[in-house]
C-alpha cells in the first residue's frame, strides 16, 4: 500500500496500477482460501486489513 501511495505521490500512476492490480488478485485469491481455514486463525483479521489497504490505494 505504501508503495503504491508512494509512486501516485511521484506522478507514476501506471506502476501504482499495477500494484492495486496484484493487491486485488492477492486478495481475490485469499478469499477462496480463508473460509477453508480454522475459525481460530488470525488470516480473518489480515484479510480484513488487505482489503482496507486495496480500498486506500483506489482512493
Amino acid at each position: 500500500m505504501r508503495l503504491a501511495i508512494g509512486r501516485i505521490s511521484d506522478g507514476e500512476l501506471e506502476f501504482a496500477e499495477k500494484i492495486c492490480s496484484f493487491a486485488r488478485d492477492i486478495y481475490r485469491e485469499l478469499t477462496l482460501v480463508v473460509p477453508h481455514m480454522d475459525d481460530s486463525s488470525d488470516m480473518k483479521t489480515k484479510m480484513d486489513t488487505m482489503l482496507q489497504s486495496v480500498m486506500k490505494i483506489e482512493n
